[in-house]
This record gives C-alpha cells, structure tokens and sequence, in this order.
C-alpha cells in the first residue's frame, strides 16, 4: 500500500492525460514529475467507490496539459504509468481507474491501464 501502490495509481492517471496530448517536441516530463503530481490520486484508485480528491485532479489535468504539445512526453509519461501500475495491478481498482479522467474533466475514448500499449495509434496521433 505504501510507494508501489501510490506509483501504480500515479502510473494509471498519468496515462490516461498521455493520451490526450498532441505529438511535437522533446521529452521533458519526467516519470518522478508524472509521479509527485498523480500521488494524491492514489487512494482513489485504490479503493471502491469515492471521487478523486481536488488535488488528484489537479495532477491529472496538469499530466495533459504538459503531455498535450510532445509525443515523446506523451509516450514517457505512458511508460512511467505502465510501469508503475503493473507493479501494483492487482490492488487498483479498476472501475476507479477507468472513472479518474472523465472525473477530472479530461476525456478520453480508450481506457487506461497496465495493459496500454503506449506505442499505440491513439497515443501517436492523438485520437480522442
């Protein structure tokens, strides 16, 4: 429960604003930046039911916005959350992780996951 479980959830709401963002540029977001920002987000992942604190949200809207401009961003910020979230798959849940976007007024078409290819045609081209 304790730095597995914060990185996994933090790898799950990092991946679902990866998707989101639009390719260009350098890599600049970084998997301890992807992290610090998700880690409010982990009980809510972790548990059955609730809302994602303002905080989480926070964390999550600022994952898109910083992914939105990079596909390399986009695809680091989706290799930090894969990473993290298969270390500690089996304590998310996954009707929260699925929720936590469109709870934070980020919208995607796809779900998120440890499962996600982050080489994906919807993270490249940014299909929503």
């Amino acid at each position: 429960m304790g730095g597995v479980r914060r990185t996994m959830a933090l790898v799950a709401v990092a991946m679902a604003a990866l998707l989101l963002a639009a390719p260009s540029g350098e890599a600049a977001v970084t998997c301890t930046a992807v992290q610090w920002k998700l880690m409010p987000c982990v009980g809510f992942l972790t548990t059955t039911g609730g809302s994602p604190t303002a905080a989480c949200c926070r964390g999550v809207r600022w994952l898109y916005g910083a992914t939105k401009g990079s596909l390399k961003d986009r695809i680091a910020a989706c290799s930090c959350i894969k990473s993290v979230s298969a270390s500690i798959a089996g304590e998310l849940n996954a009707s929260n992780v699925d929720a936590l976007p469109g709870l934070c007024d980020v919208h995607l078409s796809y779900s998120i996951g440890p499962s996600t290819d982050c080489s994906s045609e919807r993270i490249m081209a940014n299909i929503l």
